[in-house]
């Protein structure tokens, strides 16, 4: 099944807000792995350093609210087939086929950041809005 781009948005905003670790569901954790891999070109070849310069980036943003870093990210997306890494283990590539069936190509438009900020003041207004009421109906 295809992840849509407003599902895959709704879904990795809960788990970053969440935080808590690597989720648990194997679909969860197919979810973050492919917010990951989509920070990626599909079609380059990577060499160790630049996956991890990638990887760390995205581990710096997110990752604190994972507690997971740069080394379990390459494994996490490697382990999942998402990423095809040589034998030698130096040479990293997109798995097209497998991303391909997994979510929509436009998520690898998306602003991660600006994603999970929009689900944060929404979640923040709900909450305000949900302490008005209270507060009235005292």
């Amino acid at each position: 099944m295809v992840i849509s781009v407003d599902e895959f948005r709704r879904r990795f905003a809960a788990l970053t807000l969440a935080g808590g670790g690597i989720p648990r569901r194997a679909e969860d954790r197919l979810l973050l792995a492919a917010s990951v891999v989509s920070r990626l070109d599909p079609g380059r070849q990577y060499d160790e350093r630049e996956i991890n310069l990638v990887l760390v980036r995205w581990a710096g943003t997110f990752g604190y609210r994972f507690a997971v870093d740069h080394v379990d990210l390459r494994r996490m997306v490697v382990d999942l087939g998402l990423v095809k890494r040589d034998t030698a283990g130096r040479c990293y590539q997109v798995a097209g086929e497998a991303t391909a069936a997994l979510y929509d190509a436009g998520i690898r438009e998306l602003d991660l950041e600006q994603v999970v900020e929009e689900a944060r003041q929404e979640r923040e207004r709900k909450k305000k809005e949900h302490l008005e009421k209270a507060r009235a109906g005292q």
